[in-house]
């Protein structure tokens, strides 16, 4: 989740790439007295309602993100939130695979321990019947 800081920040990214574009439709994030916005504190609220939100934030900054395609003026929030649902999605991917990924690697493991037992109790088994062979057919003193 956002703090009134993160929007802060957000707010102060969003100038820095935009310029005055986006301070000339959305403000800044406080008044003068310190307080969160009406405008910052709908934009908090929206954005988040996006899963892993502030995981996703360095993305959204990123050169690459689609945030910095050209504009002719800024993205407004409905763009944003589009933006920031499409790194969501690549976001729980990546977890998703990555529990998948580690799920399979705790079953492998699993399965290669069990083989492993398995031969070995083989083994201890032919060892056992080839010693008693011999016992039986040397004498012991």
């Amino acid at each position: 989740m956002l703090s009134d800081k993160d929007i802060g920040n957000f707010f102060v990214m969003m100038s820095s790439i935009f310029g005055h574009k986006f301070k000339s439709s959305y403000g800044s994030a406080v008044d003068s007295k310190g307080n969160i916005t009406m405008t910052a504190k709908i934009w908090k609220k929206t954005l988040n309602g996006i899963p892993h939100i502030k995981d996703i934030m360095a993305d959204l900054f990123s050169p690459d993100s689609p945030l910095m395609d050209s504009k002719e003026w800024c993205p407004d929030l409905r763009e944003v939130v589009q933006i920031c649902k499409e790194l969501s999605n690549k976001q729980q991917r990546k977890l998703r695979l990555s529990k998948e990924y580690e799920e399979y690697k705790r079953i492998d493991n699993k399965v290669a321990i069990e083989v492993d037992e398995k031969i070995v109790k083989k083994n201890r088994e032919e060892v056992f019947k080839t010693i008693n062979k011999l016992g039986n057919k040397i004498k012991l003193k």
